[in-house]
């Protein structure tokens, strides 16, 4: 019995479970993704069905990724043409749910993160963010619109797999080299420091009254017949291509024949990382890498590599987006100065919260000290360590994109950065972190811009939505945190030692 458990608690003998998950998740992805964008129910019907024909899939049409390719890429009814994007959808999610567990249990490259055991609430957030990311992807390339619930889905299950999680061992002071204060032990897991953590979550529950209070006023003035205020934009990301018509690219191809071999390959490579997480786990070919980062290489190259694909096909949005923006650009500084003026209550309560602790001499104190955590109990304050972390993070990656988007529009006389983007953003905050967040927005940048190089190389006239790179820098930072944190945690001390009022330099450490 013991060693029965021994054997299910080892990372590896997982891989193949996990990879089936993803690969039927990604079945489910593909109902949202094609629901959606239409307005439709994804539970209403609980059955998948042709899109040409309105014909219930049979169970067994409807595997993963076999279906398709048992089917000769057409309905079985109709006839009609079923989008090489469905099987795609699936390969990629089983591709990121194992690189994903490989990242967490197998590589072991993420600091902080000890067994499935222990942290697998982890797991479940990761796999969450990177489904929604997904699916976020494949209607931001095909219609430049991003459903914010799905993002809205991201940050719920970021915040309670977190709140589950607490605060793990690995990342407690005491298991620290040398002890030390909160704020080491903050920048060891790259989390935010506590008395931050709770400035932040502070903010966002005063940025959530204000968005109450806003919406009341709105449905107010709506009745009574008077324009309303444009709040944080939501109502635009989530309807913009309800009744359009833009998801048509993703229903037909402009190819018609069935191509299998595409699928087939990516299937295979999927298959191939699974046997090599599973049996041998620590081969490296000889190259000057270790075999996780070999693992994170591969499967990082084969997402850029479809994202570059899926960049230069042109869509019939391109034009309307284009279109979209120029209308904008003469009433684009006065839209942000609006949408700041939402903020205006956030920001004066955070800078009184932090100006107290500045001057109580609390910066640096503990999560449990902030809060008089000793009449909490252990258990309860651990669980609220995390929830606090969590919305922190995502509050803190949501002022991030804003603060983008309002500067470059004010700067640039046109919207600067999407709504929809800092949706983004902020889930993934709540399950990565603010400095996850960081880091994956300037990956993303230079991402991105290496697509664009292609586009202009390849001669078409395609425009580039961010979101998808933001997606693939989340994945790349991923397997880069240990290495990105160690390299910015001196520049991160001595920023820390300035906001406390105790800089190095005066100090002489």
């Amino acid at each position: 019995m013991a060693k029965v458990l021994k054997v299910l608690q080892t990372a590896e003998y997982w891989i193949i479970p996990v990879a089936l998950l993803g690969a039927i998740i990604g079945s489910f992805l593909n109902v949202v993704i094609f629901r959606l964008p239409l307005g439709l129910s994804i539970s209403r019907p609980r059955w998948s069905f042709c899109p040409h024909c309105q014909t219930r899939i049979r169970p067994h049409h409807n595997l993963p990724i076999i279906g398709w390719l048992g089917l000769r890429g057409r309905c079985h009814h109709c006839r009609g043409v079923i989008a090489m994007v469905y099987p795609v959808v699936e390969c990629m999610t089983a591709l990121l749910f194992v690189m994903v567990w490989d990242v967490l249990f197998v590589a072991r490259a993420l600091p902080g993160v000890g067994a499935p055991a222990s942290d697998w609430p982890l797991a479940i957030a990761y796999f969450v963010l990177f489904a929604g990311l997904l699916a976020t992807s494949v209607m931001d390339v095909e219609s430049y619109t991003i459903d914010i619930r799905l993002c809205t889905v991201i940050m719920l299950a970021g915040v309670l797999c977190h709140a589950a999680l607490g605060m793990p061992a690995e990342l407690s002071r005491d298991a620290l080299p040398s002890g030390g204060t909160a704020s080491r032990a903050a920048s060891f897991a790259g989390e935010l420091p506590d008395s931050i953590a709770v400035v932040g979550a502070a903010m966002g529950i005063a940025w959530f009254l204000t968005l109450l209070i806003a919406g009341g006023l709105a449905k107010r003035r709506a009745t009574q017949g008077e324009p309303g205020d444009p709040g944080d934009g939501s109502e635009e990301q989530s309807s913009r291509s309800a009744d359009s018509g833009e998801t048509t690219a993703y229903l037909n191809t402009a190819d018609q024949r069935f191509r299998p071999l595409p699928i087939l390959t990516l299937a295979a490579l999927v298959v191939g990382l699974v046997v090599w997480q599973r049996y041998a786990p620590d081969q490296e070919f000889g190259l000057p890498m270790t075999a996780g980062s070999l693992r994170g290489l591969v499967g990082g190259s084969v997402l850029f590599f479809l994202l570059l694909l899926a960049s230069i096909v042109q869509r019939d949005a391109d034009e309307q987006i284009v279109e979209d923006i120029q209308a904008e650009s003469e009433h684009a500084r006065a839209m942000v100065t609006r949408e700041f003026a939402w903020f205006i209550p956030a920001i004066l309560i955070g800078a009184g919260l932090f100006c107290y602790f500045r001057l109580a001499g609390t910066m640096d104190a503990g999560f449990a000290d902030l809060m008089g955590g000793a009449s909490l109990g252990g258990p309860w304050l651990t669980h609220l360590h995390g929830t606090c972390q969590a919305a922190a993070a995502m509050v803190m990656a949501a002022a991030l994109g804003w603060t983008v988007r309002i500067s470059g529009t004010l700067a640039f006389g046109k919207e600067a950065f999407g709504t929809g983007d800092i949706y983004i953003m902020a889930a993934m905050g709540a399950v990565a972190g603010f400095w996850a967040v960081v880091f994956a927005f300037f990956l993303a940048a230079l991402l991105a811009l290496v697509g664009a190089l292609v586009v202009v190389f390849c001669k078409s006239s395609r425009a580039i939505p961010f979101g998808p790179w933001l997606a693939l820098g989340a994945f790349v930072e991923l397997w880069l945190r240990g290495g990105l944190l160690a390299w910015f945690r001196p520049a991160g001390k001595l920023l820390w030692s300035i906001l406390i009022g105790r800089p190095e330099w005066l100090s002489g450490t």
